[in-house]
Order: structure tokens, then C-alpha cells, then sequence
């Protein structure tokens, strides 16, 4: 367990970690905090830290904006391998089983694609059940009712 508080700016992001928790803030605000691979490198340490010495985690971004996504200026470059390799989606799964909650603290536009959207205060997320946890689904209840006017099959298009 950290007994003392100690900060370190890593490429795309401040890492502060503190004896009860670990902060990272976003920190690319010329791109809006735009995600790029500098950033999914630095997570990625963040998240080693995080395994070897667990607390929660509190991610934010600054204060006009949380996140603008991917840096779509470094998805042109990408390649098919890279594609399949889920470079993103692989650093959020991993952070989704951080083994100590992780919360989201944003401020302003959860992201930019979404500009008028309603921004929470603060959205947490749980820890991962045990692996040996299996989510159970109500036979009587699935699928769900399909919304007025929406049809299940192409089929009663017509």
C-alpha cells in the first residue's frame, strides 16, 4: 500500500497517487484530450501500478472537456493489424477490471461528439464480478419488447 502521495507527468496524461486513491488526469488540451497512442502507453502504466498496488482510480479530463475520443489524426495511420489488436478497447476493458472501482469525474461534454449532452457529475463504474461469475438472464424476459412500430425481422417489413 502507498503511504505517501507523489505525481508524475506521463505523455497525454498527470498521474497523481495518493496513499487512498490514484488520480489521472487527461492532459492534451491543444486536442481536447483527444486519445492517442502516447496516451493508451501511459494508461497502460497507469494500469500495471494499479494491479501491483490496487486503489481506486479517478479519471478526469479538464475542465471545459472530458475526452474528444480518438485522435483521428493517428487512426489514419493505422492499419488493419492494428485494427484487430483493439488498441483502444483493449486499454478500457483492462481498465474496466482494474481490481478497485474506477470513477469517471467529468466536467463539461462527456466527449466531443456529443456536445449537448446531459454531463454527469460523476459516473462510477463497479468492480468486475469473480470470474466465476456468470450474469443470469431471464428466459421469460429476453429478448426484450421490440418498441411500437419496430419490427424484429425484415420479413414484417412489408
Amino acid at each position: 500500500m502507498t503511504t505517501s502521495t507523489a505525481t508524475a507527468t506521463l505523455p497525454g496524461i498527470i498521474y497523481t497517487r495518493l496513499p487512498d486513491r490514484a488520480v489521472v488526469t487527461l492532459d492534451r488540451p491543444e486536442r481536447r484530450n483527444a486519445i492517442d497512442q502516447d496516451m493508451v502507453s501511459s494508461l497502460h502504466t497507469v494500469c500495471d501500478s494499479l494491479e501491483r498496488d490496487p486503489a481506486p482510480l479517478i479519471l478526469t479530463g479538464g475542465p471545459d472537456i472530458f475526452a474528444a475520443g480518438a485522435d483521428i489524426s493517428q487512426l489514419r495511420h493505422r492499419r488493419h493489424t492494428d485494427a484487430l489488436a483493439g488498441i483502444n478497447s483493449g486499454l478500457f476493458d483492462r481498465i474496466a477490471r482494474l481490481p478497485l472501482p474506477t470513477i469517471a469525474a467529468v466536467a463539461g461534454p462527456p466527449s466531443a461528439a456529443e456536445p449537448n449532452s446531459p454531463t454527469p457529475a460523476i459516473s462510477a463504474s463497479p468492480p468486475p464480478p469473480p470470474d466465476s461469475a456468470t450474469p443470469k438472464v431471464d428466459s421469460a424476459s429476453w429478448p426484450p419488447p421490440a418498441p411500437a412500430g419496430a419490427y424484429r425481422n425484415s420479413s414484417e417489413n412489408h
